[in-house]
């Protein structure tokens, strides 16, 4: 028989719930490895559960060019442009493989946010942007 040890046991029930305390919203993110400047972003991932997400500096102008690029081996991941308010300009769903270059039209000044939003994904996505 093992000897009890009241401290480690209290221990590791503590780490328990440190550990879920920092999963709150039940966004995970493994192996996750991103990169970009100001006007491209591109990431890979093993596991994305959540969101992420860059803020679009458009300034005046009227049309947003997105070319993105989104390979999901598992799950899915939705690309999505949300406006000033949170109400969504414009999104893509993916559970293969999708590539576009495409013109959305921006009805105000911003700002806007570039969303990644992955639902068991694992794969890697490419996005770029200019505005007209």
């Amino acid at each position: 028989m093992y000897p009890r040890r009241p401290g480690a046991v209290l221990a590791g029930l503590l780490l328990a719930v440190a550990l879920l305390a920092g999963c709150e919203g039940g966004e995970v993110l493994s192996g996750w490895n991103a990169s970009g400047g100001g006007r491209d972003w591109q990431a890979r991932f093993g596991a994305f559960e959540g969101s992420e997400s860059r803020e679009l500096s458009v300034g005046g102008a009227r049309e947003l060019r997105l070319d993105y690029r989104v390979e999901v081996r598992e799950g899915s991941m939705t690309v999505a442009v949300l406006g000033a308010d949170g109400r969504q300009v414009w999104s893509t769903t993916v559970t293969g493989s999708e590539e576009d270059r495409i013109g959305i039209p921006l009805p105000d000044s911003g700002p806007y946010r570039l969303t990644a939003l992955g639902a068991g994904a694992t794969g890697r996505f490419d996005l770029s942007w200019k505005t007209r």
